[in-house]
């Protein structure tokens, strides 16, 4: 242990005591805080979608409708309906995976 000096009566006393034991100084303020330890910023997952599965999931979020959502891809992006009609699909089964609800 470490010793420190009271800064009332200049003894030399352990670091843990919460007054000096010579004249009774209250040294719960000089002891080291063990939980003042500086918390870290908790960790933001990244968006590893690519900018169509956002849209896709944008489109979805809106719809329960699953035609509407497949034609409201296909106005944004032009995309031909089979490939919208797999993607809303994916997309929608994905949400369901999560415990989102399916029209």
């Amino acid at each position: 242990m470490e010793l420190i000096i009271c800064p009332m009566c200049g003894r030399q006393i352990v670091e843990r005591v919460k007054e000096c034991p010579g004249c009774g100084y209250p040294l719960g303020h000089l002891m080291p805080q063990e939980d003042s330890k500086i918390q870290e910023e908790p960790e933001i997952p990244q968006d590893t979608r690519t900018e169509l599965e956002k849209l896709v999931d944008e489109i979805c979020a809106g719809n329960d409708n699953m035609y509407v959502a497949i034609k409201e891809l296909r106005k944004a992006t032009g995309m031909d309906l089979q490939s919208a009609v797999q993607l809303v699909s994916a997309i929608r089964s994905r949400a369901v995976g999560k415990g989102m609800s399916s029209a």
